[in-house]
């Protein structure tokens, strides 16, 4: 996945499959050393449910910014 100057993908620059399924097992706790092979389920269930946790903190946020209330 390719970047732009601020660490920010590019709009038309879509990650693959495989480094879509690290990302999300990375916030599940796997490490993606050499001798790691890819991740399992394990990983990856945390993962999601990490990823939901963030995503329902997001929306949080935004509907705050938008109410003109400042974060907690």
């Amino acid at each position: 996945m390719r970047t732009g100057a601020e660490g920010i993908p590019e709009d038309n620059d879509e990650p693959t499959l495989r480094e879509a399924t690290r990302t999300v097992a990375t916030l599940g706790g796997f490490l993606g050393r050499r001798s790691d092979g890819e991740p399992g389920a394990q990983a990856l269930w945390k993962g999601l449910q990490r990823l939901d946790d963030i995503t329902e903190m997001f929306c949080i946020m935004i509907e705050r910014a938008r109410s003109g209330r400042a974060p907690p």
